[in-house]
């Protein structure tokens, strides 16, 4: 064999395995998305529901080509799920150019709907199921939901902290 033919039949392999790679992560990534698509999924797939406030976060953390924030929260109450300290880290990927997305802001409150995160990001830490479906901003005990909770939420489609918070515990 001459080293045209081995570069060449390397080459072909590298495009092979890459595209097998690819298209495995999107499969993955659509499958944790389609998880969560409405008020309800989040009620009754998420291990955890907490009525928390942003205290501090991480740098930007760089892995295989996204980047992530780990923010520190305190729970002030914990409505779902087994116990969770009175401090938590929740990972969230940096979502660019996407006007939809916003990350957790610090001192904001939020009433999160969260999963254990399981990866090599970052260790006791936890993601915001549906992305930003499980997100719900509280300021000053007005509800204020986002555009994909406004289009997707039958059931929690409240404005009230009060009247959430009894609709979550039903």
């Amino acid at each position: 064999m001459n080293k045209n033919t081995i570069l060449n039949g390397s080459l072909i392999l590298f495009i092979i395995f890459s595209f097998v790679l690819i298209k495995q992560n999107f499969i993955t990534s659509t499958k944790l998305s389609d998880r969560y698509l409405t008020d309800q999924d989040l009620l009754d797939k998420s291990e955890f529901i907490v009525e928390a406030i942003v205290v501090g976060k991480s740098a930007v953390i760089s892995y295989s080509g996204a980047e992530f924030i780990t923010f520190n929260l305190h729970v002030k109450n914990q409505v779902e799920g087994a116990s969770l300290e009175n401090e938590i880290n929740v990972l969230q990927t940096i979502v660019p150019n996407d006007p939809t997305f916003k990350l957790l802001e610090r001192g904001n409150e939020y009433v999160l709907f969260l999963d254990e995160y399981i990866g090599p990001v970052a260790s006791n830490a936890y993601v915001i199921c549906g992305v930003n479906l499980g997100k719900i901003e509280v300021l000053n005990d007005t509800v204020i939901l986002n555009s994909r909770q406004k289009e997707s939420f039958k059931i929690l489609r409240l404005n009230n902290r009060n009247d959430l918070m009894s609709r979550i515990k039903k």
